[in-house]
Order: structure tokens, then sequence, then C-alpha cells
């Protein structure tokens, strides 16, 4: 073989052995991210609230309170307690169970509450999906409602 022929045949080994290289490394990239990923999705969190942001909001007496999942959360399983205790209220799902966007609950006041008052709403940790995905923190909410300034 001559000198031009050699120098053809090492290039193009070269150029394989970098093709090879460069390939190998995006199949292991493309290999990690959709990890990252599952683990991200197989936690459950809140995502959205009505009012945003709903810590310390200043909301209307009459106004409700929305909590959006990033699963599908059964009504019996969202854990929560209002502080303080007495205010009666109803826990609405706003879409269906068989979502996989998600899950939306609005906290509807049976009565308006008071002008000026405050409350606190904890979405407990035990707070779960179907398949027993937990909320990884407990989140707390304080809000108020507007004040009467008179006249």
């Amino acid at each position: 073989m001559n000198l031009l022929n050699k120098y053809k045949v090492s290039l193009t080994i070269l150029f394989l052995l970098m093709g090879f290289f460069l390939f190998k490394d995006s199949l292991s990239i493309g290999q990690q991210n959709p990890q990252k990923e599952a683990t991200q999705e197989k936690q459950l969190k809140i995502v959205s609230t009505k009012p945003n942001p709903l810590d310390n909001a200043i909301i209307l007496p009459t106004q409700d309170i929305e909590i959006t999942f990033n699963m599908p959360v059964m009504k019996s399983e969202v854990k929560h307690k209002f502080d303080p205790e007495t205010l009666e209220y109803d826990l609405e799902v706003l879409n269906g169970i068989n979502t996989s966007y998600g899950q939306t609950f609005r906290f509807k006041f049976k009565k308006p509450l008071q002008l000026g008052s405050g409350l606190t709403l904890f979405i407990l940790p035990n707070t779960h999906t179907e398949d027993g995905i937990k909320l990884d923190q407990e989140f707390i909410y304080h809000i108020k409602t507007i004040s009467y300034q008179g006249v």
C-alpha cells in the first residue's frame, strides 16, 4: 500500500472510532435523563394553588381555595386541617380521578368567613395517591380575609 492509502485508512478508522464514542456518549445521556424524570414524577407535589400564591394570601370572605396535585389523588386521601378547626367547608373534586394530569380540589366554605379573620390550611404529609405515593412534606398556608375599614 502506498502512503496515501495508509493515510486514508487511518483517517477512516479514526473517524469511525470518534463516531462510535460520540454515539455511545449520547446513548448514555439519553438513558440517564428518563431515570431522573421518572424519579421526579414519582413524587406527589402541589403544583398550583388558587389564589396563587396561597401563603399569606388575602381573600374575599366568600372565596374558595383550590389546590392542584401533580398526580391523581382520591378525595379521601387528601389529609388536611384548618385552624381554626370550627370552619365549615366542603372539599370538592374539580376534575375526575382518572386523569393523568393531576388532581384539583376546592375547599368551599359553607358560610362566608369573617372580615379581617385569619386561617391556616395544613396539607399533611400523609396525603397520598392510590398507589401510596406521599407528599414529601407538610404544606402550611396562612390566609387572611379582607378587612373592613369602615367609613
